[in-house]
């Protein structure tokens, strides 16, 4: 976009037959935030929605036509985060009992997932001859957590696979770059690669379920095809 300057006709047809991708992936704006500061990050969401919102509008005045809104993950599934929330010997209520995630994170998750669907439909209504497609990073997600051997994963799905030590083979201190770090034999039987990131195979199921569905809405192929 910066090598093309200005938007001319070229340009416009050039962004009509383009696939975008708006928006953070891995929820990486919250991740990092204390469990104190969550209350603070319900307004912040509002904020982060409103700018991926501006960047959709500005892509889609240029000429652009498919744009993939990718929601959040279960971010209170991450074990980096789960590792960390443990130290401090929060009591058992703070966790779903299905599944080990810290809810009130996953919480953070579900509202700003709200907010932004609910943002994609405006954006809808405004812009009709677009194809808006809201990506569901949630649902996948914690379908792997709650029925992990269901899609070939190992039993305990908040393991990580490179990583060493702990409840969840997570340091904070020797992450999965760290020396005498270690990586499991079959990195596609694990959710989780080092922390933070999921594995290649995760990935493939949830790029494959916003390719043909059903957690793209509208799947991409098909809204790319018409």
């Amino acid at each position: 976009m910066l090598s093309l300057q200005t938007c001319n006709a070229e340009c416009r047809d050039y962004f009509s037959r383009s696939l975008f991708i708006v928006g953070h992936i891995e929820g990486r704006d919250y991740v990092l935030v204390p469990s104190s500061k969550l209350p603070m990050m319900v307004s912040y969401a509002a904020k982060i929605i409103q700018i991926i919102a501006g960047i959709i509008k500005e892509l889609l005045d240029q000429g652009a036509q498919t744009v993939v809104v990718p929601g959040n993950m279960p971010i209170g599934c991450l074990p980096a985060k789960l590792d960390v929330f443990d130290l401090y010997a929060y009591d058992k209520s703070s966790y779903d009992p299905k599944t080990g995630c810290i809810e009130r994170y996953n919480t953070l998750s579900r509202h700003h997932n709200y907010l932004l669907l609910k943002a994609v439909k405006e954006l809808r209504v405004n812009y009709p001859q677009a194809k808006i497609i809201y990506a569901d990073f949630y649902e996948p997600v914690l379908n792997f957590v709650r029925f992990p051997q269901r899609y070939g994963f190992i039993s305990k799905p908040l393991v990580v696979c490179c990583g060493k030590g702990g409840k969840y083979n997570y340091s904070l201190i020797e992450t999965c770059s760290s020396p005498n770090v270690t990586v499991c034999k079959n990195p596609s039987t694990y959710l989780n690669w080092d922390g933070l990131s999921l594995t290649e195979a995760a990935y493939r199921y949830i790029a494959n379920s916003w390719l043909k569905g059903p957690y793209a809405d509208p799947p991409i192929v098909d809204a790319h095809k018409n």
